[in-house]
């Protein structure tokens, strides 16, 4: 089945300052995404100008299927994005990239997101619901914690942590990520760590998991020019060399990747 293909945007909504949700309906039959993949999407504004397409994680899967991204207004991609209106045909490259692994037996899943990283993790969520994960939000200020409402709805326990202290406990996601560990009400082994976020966050993660011996994936964030492993543009740093973000990953355990 071919990843190539063109969707109908169905709804473009700002669900806070900067930041939009767009519903993708394709055109034709596509591979079900997964939690932790993502999709690349042509945004032109005239021509062929931008010509690389951008890449979006999968936010959410609508009860109709369709895809649904969740994106903040920052470069040119982006500020296109938000001005297109439902009807606007799109071209799409994806699902692409390997997705979280699901947690296995009885492992309780723990979720950690700074700022947009808390994207895929939302789909994640949903589709590991029943496993009752707990979420680690971290955000600068109130204004900036995404998707409370629809982690809620899945019956997660949040935890959230804000830079400013207007939400939640001030300081760092990590932080309270520590506090929970630092004396949990299971045995640390009984747990297995999923974080997305900026990439010092992720280093933290992975030294926590690493220290505490505990299964742990993380969703790494690099530009990307094709999605594919064409390019090359992506390559992260591992033990056992260079890996492609967009085709090796985006998901890597804690212990294959050097921050």
């Amino acid at each position: 089945m071919s990843r190539f293909f063109e969707a109908i945007l169905i709804d473009n909504i700002e669900v806070a300052k900067g930041h939009f949700v767009a519903t993708l309906k394709p055109l034709k039959a596509v591979p079900e995404a997964r939690a932790g993949q993502f999709f690349m999407l042509g945004l032109r504004a005239a021509g062929n100008d931008p010509l690389l397409k951008r890449p979006f994680s999968l936010y959410r899967t609508t009860s109709d299927g369709f895809a649904q991204i969740l994106y903040r207004v920052k470069g040119r991609g982006t500020r296109i994005m938000c001005g297109l209106k439902p009807g606007s045909t799109l071209e799409v490259l994806g699902p692409l990239g390997n997705g979280f692994p699901p947690p296995v037996t009885d492992k309780q899943p723990l979720l950690v997101g700074g700022g947009l990283g808390i994207v895929p993790l939302v789909a994640l969520a949903e589709s590991i619901k029943h496993k009752s994960p707990m979420v680690f939000i971290g955000a600068g200020s109130k204004d900036e914690v995404l998707a409370q409402d629809v982690l809620s709805g899945t019956g997660a326990h949040l935890e959230i942590a804000t830079e400013d202290g207007s939400e939640g406990r001030p300081g760092f996601v990590t932080d309270i990520l520590k506090h929970f560990l630092n004396a949990p009400p299971s045995p640390v082994s009984s747990y297995v760590l999923y974080g997305c976020g900026p990439k010092q966050m992720l280093k933290s993660v992975s030294s926590i998991a690493v220290q505490l011996g505990l299964e742990g994936y993380v969703s790494l964030e690099e530009h990307m020019a094709c999605g594919v492993g064409a390019c090359m543009g992506c390559v992260v740093k591992t033990p056992a060399g260079y890996r492609r973000v967009c085709k090796d990953g985006p998901v890597f355990a804690v212990n294959e990747i050097v921050l």
